[in-house]
């Protein structure tokens, strides 16, 4: 099976905190980010979690997130590492597989990639 690149992948800065990082600087993801409270730190090129979210709501923040680009079709990734920060004040888990069902984000989504782009996961095209 052929590898692709996650559309967004979370996970920790060692300054930052929780951060996302969107692939091909896809402003429609960033926007999605910004509307669910994650701030885009153009000097890192990484949408940022802010401090000041208590833990006990980041951890189900993020697994909201996560499920919402999952089920609209995007492939994300979470950092085990995530986790680690929160378990001891959350125990919700966040989801690091990228085949969970989730609801949509709002707000229209770009038009699909042309007929001939490999379907995500399959290796295969159309």
């Amino acid at each position: 099976m052929t590898q692709h690149e996650p559309d967004v992948a979370f996970g920790l800065h060692p300054e930052l905190g929780v951060v996302a990082a969107v692939a091909d600087d896809n402003q429609y993801l960033t926007e999605v980010l910004e509307e669910r409270g994650f701030v885009y730190h153009e000097s890192h090129e990484l949408s940022v979690l802010p401090s000041d979210i208590p833990h006990n709501m980041a951890v189900p923040m993020l697994d909201a997130i996560t499920e919402e680009l999952h089920e609209a079709g995007w492939a994300v990734t979470v950092n085990p590492a995530i986790l680690t920060l929160f378990r001891s004040s959350a125990a919700v888990p966040v989801s690091t597989s990228s085949q969970r069902p989730a609801t949509a984000p709002s707000g229209p989504r770009p038009p699909a990639p042309p007929p001939t782009t490999p379907l995500r996961g399959t290796g295969r095209t159309r």
